[in-house]
């Protein structure tokens, strides 16, 4: 059973803590130093950093297969009123089972929902599986963008959005 649940609480942000410890560094592994990957979880995947990122307007939401957490995903609205995705991940073992569809169709939703006229992301140039996940999602490439990551750290971005 999949389901995506509003994540709340300290309980809720605390085991998504856990989730990004473990899959953020693994997610990057591929591309950059594991101490780069240790910065994004301290500076955004822990539990009082969702509940900070929650007091700007962030909503974030949980990803569960049986009960299980298999990922998470942030949305937030903008000023100038487009709808931006973050933090979307999914545990290896969950990808290929059309939960990134399922949260994607949800995104859109929440998009259409919001009356928003397009959602933005993030992404790092050198992931082409995700590059390409969204590419099939409908979003394009706006922009390459350096995005600096702590001292002497930047990583290379694109911004993808996708218009309604």
């Amino acid at each position: 059973m999949f389901s995506i649940t509003l994540a709340y609480n300290e309980v809720h942000f605390k085991s998504m803590e856990a989730f990004g410890r473990e899959i953020v560094p693994e997610t990057y592994a591929p591309y950059f130093p594991r101490e780069w990957a240790g910065y994004l979880v301290e500076s955004g995947h822990t539990a009082s950093a969702f509940a900070a990122q929650v007091a700007e307007g962030y909503r974030h939401y949980r990803v569960e297969v049986d009960g299980a957490l298999a990922g998470y995903f942030a949305l937030h609205e903008r000023a100038d009123g487009r709808m931006i995705l973050t933090h979307l991940y999914l545990r290896p073992e969950s990808r290929g089972q059309g939960l990134g569809r399922q949260v994607m169709e949800f995104v859109d939703q929440a998009a259409v929902e919001s009356c928003v006229p397009a959602i933005e992301l993030v992404v790092l140039r050198a992931n082409d599986g995700a590059v390409n996940f969204y590419r099939r999602h409908g979003f394009v490439i706006d922009r390459e963008i350096l995005t600096p990551i702590g001292p002497g750290a930047e990583l290379e971005d694109y911004i993808m959005t996708k218009s309604f």
